[in-house]
């Protein structure tokens, strides 16, 4: 009923302005979180010849928000790295990660018909930056607002606020996945909010009865490409 009802409201392309989150939005966190694991624990191989024999890699991966200290509850002779070396290694290196099958036909619907498109992401600068640029879709957002750059983490109203006065006048659409910050800012605003549903390996749960209606998205989707058919008909 209310995707029926947004549909009635819907603009054309060229009046609506895209709004994407990028983690577990355009493409799964883990990934990256496996990426960076990855990547941390080559540098330590190379350190640690033999380590392997004491901390399999698998065993890292499990849990993954608890890599370091697993790492040096089992080694913690390690010297020559620090818990603060390893996730610089993490958060620096350039991840092997992918866009969701369903983002890249939404982003490509959209590159095709030049529509407009901006980023709203939380995180440190350097490893957004090193995401979008392993997507290889840095180009197709303006503006990109990443928190630790603009120094507004969500739900702050300064980044929505920075895209309407670079588009004035147009409709906004904002596409998330967290409910705890993703979408109460732009739906005050008055902006279209759509949800996108977890895959089942989302880094950051959706499920909590405690959010009120102002915090969810306005309509919930189970892929991206669900919004092309509400501007291509």
């Amino acid at each position: 009923m209310m995707q029926k009802l947004l549909l009635k409201v819907m603009h054309s392309l060229s009046d609506t302005v895209f709004v994407f989150d990028l983690d577990d939005t355009l493409y799964s966190e883990r990934s990256y979180e496996l990426s960076g694991i990855t990547a941390a624990w080559n540098k330590l191989s190379e350190l640690y010849p033999d380590i392997s024999n004491t901390i399999p890699l698998e065993s890292l991966l499990v849990k993954p928000q608890h890599w370091v200290d697993l790492i040096f509850q089992i080694e913690p002779t390690i010297s020559t790295l620090s818990r603060d070396s390893l996730l610089d290694i993490y958060r620096s290196h350039f991840p092997t990660i992918k866009l969701y099958y369903d983002s890249s036909q939404l982003l490509s619907f959209l590159v095709r018909n030049k529509a407009k498109m901006a980023m709203i992401t939380d995180g440190r600068s350097l490893s957004q930056r090193q995401k979008l640029k392993a997507l290889n879709i840095e180009n197709l957002f303006k503006p990109i607002q990443i928190s630790e750059e603009t120094g507004h983490p969500k739900p702050n109203s300064e980044s929505y606020l920075a895209i309407e006065t670079l588009y004035p006048n147009y409709q906004y659409l904002y596409v998330g996945d967290n409910p705890m910050k993703d979408f109460v800012t732009p739906n005050m605003l008055g902006w279209k909010t759509f949800g996108l549903k977890d895959r089942g390996n989302n880094v950051h749960p959706q499920l909590n009865k405690s959010y009120e209606m102002i915090y969810m998205p306005q309509v919930w989707i189970n892929r991206l490409n669900e919004l092309i058919p509400l501007f291509s008909k």
